[in-house]
């Protein structure tokens, strides 16, 4: 449904200064409409802030690569928790929209994987709290959408 799967894994070690946030992370997608004046994603990823800060889709191959992970990470017992995300914010419109952050928790509930959201949508985040109970820790800011 939101592409092929890719070989690469999706759930990852943050490298350097990233480290002290999470263990592991996944990046669903790599925008973001929100266009906070101070976000650092858009030098990370090498990319102008007009083309980093549109309403872009979630990554090719996402959701089968994070299945794909996390039935590995539940097979070893790896009890990590998983932060979403360090590049966009999960609870963006266009991630609300197309329900690839509900069906990325969902999975991480289903295999029983810890996970983190960061967020800044506020009251969009409000369809994930059943999800957010069985697995999950969140925080958010409430800062206006355009950062």
């Amino acid at each position: 449904m939101w592409g092929k799967v890719t070989a690469a894994p999706v759930i990852y070690e943050p490298k350097g200064a990233a480290r002290e946030y999470a263990e592991l992370a996944c990046n669903l997608r790599l925008t973001c409409s929100h266009a906070c004046t101070y976000c650092y994603c858009p030098g990370c990823l090498h990319k102008s802030r007009e083309a980093f800060f549109i309403r872009g889709p979630a990554r090719v191959g996402i959701l089968d690569g994070l299945r794909r992970d996390a039935d590995r990470m539940a097979a070893a017992g790896d009890r990590r928790e998983v932060m979403f995300s360090f590049v966009g914010d999960p609870f963006a419109p266009e991630a609300v929209e197309d329900g690839v952050t509900l069906e990325a928790l969902r999975i991480m509930v289903e295999r029983g994987l810890q996970f983190s959201v960061i967020t800044k949508g506020g009251t969009r985040a409000l369809a994930a709290l059943y999800l957010l109970r069985q697995g999950g820790r969140y925080g958010t800011s409430l800062l206006p959408e355009s950062g």
